[in-house]
């Protein structure tokens, strides 16, 4: 008679056998696992053969982290993920899973390709950030929206903010307290609003 009881996780490998032949039983246990520093931290994962990463997303928690299309993390309440297996000096395909990302956030990009060095480990920051935006309408003192093109601007800001049709407009950057002007076609309007972030979301102003 035997049995076998095999367990893994992000940090590891555990076993557990147990085995019986004629009257004698006899059992044994093992844990499998690697423990890397990098960053000036200690990271517990496991096995390491080859290479490692660290990915970075400014503090976005559960984000789902892929490594040449096959699911293998999800970022901590830090926003980082450990990665034990990546392939030394060749370019290697991580990506983002963007379905958990609020509207609140900004993206250049979803793939990375790190290359790191042999038994060397590699810090991957993805170029993703939240926004304070909202949208909003703009309407003159009869109630008609300004028209698509014109542009607004928010003190403080160097940035300016097109708008769309009927009168939509959608800024980022904002603060508790914004002071806006909207010029185009030989209108100009300013006005002030407050501004209450939701996070993962875009609040209709």
């Amino acid at each position: 008679q035997q049995a076998s009881l095999l367990l893994q996780n992000e940090v590891g490998q555990a076993r557990l056998e147990v085995a019986e032949f004629k009257g004698d039983t006899s059992a044994r246990a093992g844990w499998s696992g690697g423990i890397a520093a990098f960053d000036g931290r200690w990271f517990a994962s496991r096995r390491i053969t080859d290479s490692y990463g660290l990915v970075r997303v400014h503090g976005m928690e559960n984000l789902r982290i892929n490594v040449d299309n096959q699911f293998v993390a999800t970022t901590n309440a830090q926003g980082e993920a450990f990665l034990p297996r990546l392939q030394p000096w060749l370019p290697n395909r991580v990506s983002l899973d963007q379905a958990n990302l609020g509207m609140d956030t900004e993206i250049d990009t979803l793939l990375m390709r790190p290359v790191p060095a042999w038994r060397s480990g590699v810090l991957i920051e993805f170029p993703v950030r939240r926004v304070m935006a909202a949208t909003l309408t703009v309407r003159d003192e009869q109630g008609i929206a300004l028209p698509a093109g014109s542009v607004a601007t928010v003190s403080g800001q160097s940035a300016s903010f097109p708008l769309g049709r009927d009168g939509l407009l959608y800024l980022t950057g904002l603060q508790a307290e914004n002071s806006v002007t909207v010029e185009g076609r030989g209108k100009r309007c300013a006005f002030r609003f407050t501004y209450q972030p939701i996070a993962g979301s875009v609040p209709d102003l």
